[in-house]
């Protein structure tokens, strides 16, 4: 990776560099923050071989105007934020061209919100096999994550849909994946045929 970090406490900010690859992993990884704010904030991240920014069971995060393009991977991904008083904000950050989704999230029972991205022109892998895959190629992909906010995002072009969210692991084996929640999807831009879909929602997640 470009910049890796891991448990990781005090205050962070990652502000106004450029990653330029070709450079064979992440652009910027963090596995561990538990200190009081990270903030990671204008930087320009393009050919790297997997995920332009990648995080992992942190806290009280921000990514913000960020330049993600054509990554090998995910444009920004999230996953294992703990806590429904944690808090996830993703805004207008630019992805272009990523693979499978500009924006990923996989098991956050956090609050996240994101605002006013542009998560464009997602790519859907090349499949094989006699075996349907899941369908992916999508602007915001969340997967077991039930305190989302998807607000004036722009989610054009994508291979498959502009969002798509998937609780069928919601309150199921993980303990803190549980509990009441909602999913806002309002104000985003996308075509009429880029939808929003929402796969196995429990009765205890509000869609608004």
């Amino acid at each position: 990776s470009a910049m890796f970090a891991s448990e990781a406490i005090g205050s962070w900010t990652v502000q106004d560099n450029t990653f330029a690859g070709p450079i064979g992993f992440d652009g910027i990884a963090v596995e561990g923050f538990h200190g009081d704010s990270m903030t990671i904030s204008g930087n320009e991240i393009s050919g790297v071989g997997r995920v332009g920014v990648r995080l992992r069971a942190c806290s009280n995060t921000t990514v913000s105007r960020n330049s993600i393009n054509s990554p090998g991977g995910r444009g920004i991904h999230a996953e294992g934020f703990s806590g429904a008083d944690n808090q996830l904000n993703l805004a207008n950050n630019t992805i272009d061209s990523a693979l499978e989704a500009g924006i990923s999230l996989d098991g956050m029972s956090s609050q996240v919100a994101a605002n006013a991205n542009h998560a464009t022109n997602t790519r859907n892998p090349a499949q094989g096999g006699p075996e349907a895959q899941t369908p992916v190629g999508v602007g915001i992909l969340a997967v077991a994550s039930g305190r989302l906010s998807l607000t004036g995002n722009t989610l054009t072009g994508n291979a498959t849909a502009a969002a798509l969210v998937d609780l069928y692991d919601w309150g199921r084996d993980d303990p803190s994946l549980l509990g009441e929640g909602s999913i806002t999807f309002a104000g985003n831009n996308r075509s009429d045929a880029e939808l929003l879909k929402v796969w196995y929602r429990p009765p205890g997640i509000a869609l608004v």
